[in-house]
């Protein structure tokens, strides 16, 4: 048998023995029975940890691998043991002379774990509650700060050595912690701030506005979703290949880029639809301002570009309810008889361009009916958010890289740029069948093709039944109200504003030196006086002046 072998038979040898010793510690432990040394450990941890009791039974359970539901029991395990041990030997523990008759190992590995049990904690805490994924600078120094004081000097020093070491030692640390407590490294995803049920309740509202709508269409329906997206000039931060520098090559890699082209962004108004026959017809509107959009370059590039595709140079790139009604009618324009054959339907979120009445009523007046996206809840519900964005922004970043490569000196004109932007929309918007997008959603078939990732999202195992009738008119808000909500809306912040400037301005009086001008029949005269006496000596000297009138 070669070395290699016996090293490999010997490693398994090795590993099935503490599995062996890990059953026995397990069956024993279900009987009631806890061996000397975790026993042992288990009062280290205790008195250690302040004479927490519950610090004590996770120590346990993590020791035999149990869940959190047999904390009780392991409560109990720990009393028995804990009333059995001899009260001098517990004694020892809350002083020095523990480390003459204790191996330092044994009290170093008990503090760690309480260390280790609180940072895990305080990262739950810091994920879960306040959206935060802690550095290692803030790891390392939560973790000194969580060093029980309890424990003899000695092993406080012996626990904190690694994290009050070099980087390298801090991140080997870590990792060891990670390994243990189920952490990685990584970024938090974005979560809905909507309760579970919040959004169930939105979502079932949702499909039965949409189901109520498409039932009564007397015609085949066109379902249409229109979203804004923020699309960059210069797409900074991408991976990929760099060369190493050193000290003896003249290499220096790096992007040299202005910093308005690095700032700059536009907005894109996509639109897609269920019918793939429809959807290369549907406009895609560029949206630029005039310092983006330069008149002379936009004329000569329009000619060049699809026809789907529009660039509208506004006082703003930002969407609005005038721009809202223009896209209305340029829809309704590229649909031309489609109008006339089908119910359109335009899906759109709760932005407050959308939202407008008078939007609204444009919309109806064309012959376009409009279906809102509960706020919050687009994420889950609209399908150029779940399906169609990722993918075009993806190939929007590997157009414009090869546009880039290929560029004189690398610099990406506006030209170029826009036609990568056209090349993308072409390639994902207007190129691809999204029919399955919407039926995923639950735009269409009832939603009972609603994918896995919605429901789970939604906390739902199956989609309920969802009547194909509007809601009532108490179950919904109307134009009208919501006109007033706002205008409501509106007062109170500007009552709220005005409060806050009168408070503002008042304690500026009360807090400073008041310039006077009193003005009598013979002189003017300037007095610095506190704000306290600024009445009184007002009304001194307008008593004075009538008294030199009268006289």
């Amino acid at each position: 048998m070669e070395s290699g072998d016996l090293a490999e038979v010997s490693r398994r040898i090795r590993c099935l023995q503490r599995k062996l010793r890990r059953r026995r510690v397990k069956e024993d432990a279900q009987q009631g029975f806890l061996s000397p040394k975790m026993a042992s450990s288990a009062l280290m941890v205790y008195v250690f940890s302040g004479h927490d009791l519950d610090m004590a039974a996770q120590f346990l359970a993590f020791k035999l691998r149990l869940a959190d539901d047999r904390m009780e029991d392991m409560r109990c395990m720990f009393e028995q043991v804990y009333t059995q041990e001899p009260t001098p030997q517990i004694v020892d523990l809350m002083n020095d002379r523990c480390l003459m008759t204790r191996s330092l190992r044994v009290m170093t590995a008990a503090c760690t774990f309480i260390l280790q049990r609180r940072l895990y904690t305080w990262l739950c805490q810091q994920n879960c509650k306040h959206g935060v994924a802690p550095s290692r600078l803030q790891m390392v120094r939560r973790a000194l700060a969580l060093v029980p004081l309890e424990c003899p000097l000695e092993v406080q020093a012996s626990v904190a050595a690694s994290l009050r070491s070099s980087a390298r030692q801090q991140r080997k640390w870590l990792r060891r912690f990670r390994q243990v407590w189920g952490a990685r490294l990584g970024v938090l995803k974005n979560i809905s701030s909507l309760s579970p049920q919040d959004m169930q309740e939105k979502a079932f509202a949702y499909f039965r506005w949409v189901n109520g709508a498409l039932a009564q269409s007397a015609k085949a329906p066109l379902i249409i979703n229109m979203d804004e997206a923020s699309v960059a000039f210069h797409l900074s931060g991408l991976v990929g290949t760099v060369l190493k520098t050193g000290p003896f090559t003249s290499l220096r890699p790096g992007d040299s880029v202005k910093l308005s082209a690095r700032r700059g962004a536009l907005t894109y108004i996509a639109s897609i639809c269920d019918d793939p026959t429809v959807n290369d017809l549907l406009p895609q509107i560029l949206l630029g301002n005039p310092h983006q959009f330069v008149l002379r370059t936009i004329r000569a590039v329009q000619s060049e570009l699809p026809a789907n595709i529009f660039l509208w140079r506004e006082e703003s790139s930002w969407n609005n309810a005038r721009i809202m009604q223009k896209y209305i009618d340029l829809l309704c324009s590229r649909l031309g008889g489609i109008l006339e054959e089908r119910t359109v339907f335009l899906v759109v979120d709760m932005a407050a361009c959308h939202i407008q009445p008078s939007v609204h009523s444009h919309a109806l007046e064309q012959g376009v009916r409009m279906i809102l996206i509960p706020a919050g809840m687009t994420a889950v519900l609209q399908p150029l958010d779940v399906y169609v964005f990722s993918q075009f922004r993806s190939k929007m970043q590997e157009l414009w890289l090869d546009c880039k490569g290929a560029a004189e000196d690398g610099e990406v004109t506006l030209a170029l740029w826009l036609k990568v932007v056209s090349n993308a929309i072409q390639l994902i918007i207007a190129g691809k069948n999204w029919r399955r997008a919407f039926q995923r959603v639950g735009l269409m078939s009832g939603q009972s093709l609603l994918s896995a990732k919605i429901l789970e999202a939604l906390g739902w195992s199956s989609c309920p039944a969802v009547p194909e009738i509007l809601p009532a008119v108490g179950q919904a808000v109307l134009a009208e109200e919501l006109k007033n909500l706002k205008d409501q809306k509106k007062s109170l912040r500007e009552a709220m504003k005005k409060n806050k400037m009168d408070r503002q301005s008042a304690k500026r009086r009360e807090s400073r030196l008041v310039k006077v001008h009193c003005a009598t029949p013979a002189c003017v005269m300037p007095f610095y006086v506190e704000a306290g006496r600024q009445a009184a000596l007002h009304s001194r000297f307008e008593a004075l002046g009538r008294s030199e009138g009268e006289s």
